[in-house]
């Protein structure tokens, strides 16, 4: 058995959004930055195991760039919206700086009642 010690994890995001700027098309352009504090892992019985783990903070910030294109109108509202993103980290201590490339089709219903 462990005893955990968190320290809290701290996330900031700083972005623009043009909602809509071109028959559908959206953009939104952020910064975020992520911090994790140091974690320390002892063990339960001290006798046993005299000793006990640090787990070294971390941080990283990084650009997220997402256009939307969404093919709803007024004469097809059940219309998908198609999304590209792309995450790239700028900087970061302690962690993986992996190039993100995805994309999303999602489908809205709507129903007037």
């Amino acid at each position: 058995m462990v005893t955990i010690h968190k320290q809290p994890r701290l996330t900031t995001c700083l972005y623009c959004e043009a909602d809509h700027m071109f028959q559908g098309v959206s953009a939104t352009l952020a910064y975020t930055y992520n911090t994790n504090l140091t974690t320390t892992f002892t063990p339960c019985n001290q006798e046993k195991y005299p000793f006990s783990y640090e787990y070294q903070p971390w941080s990283m910030g990084s650009m997220y760039m997402q256009v939307d294109f969404d093919f709803a109108n007024h004469i097809t509202p059940n219309a998908p919206i198609m999304s590209i993103l792309y995450t790239f980290p700028i900087h970061g201590k302690r962690c993986s700086k992996t190039h993100t490339i995805a994309g999303t089709c999602t489908i809205q219903m709507s129903y007037n009642f």
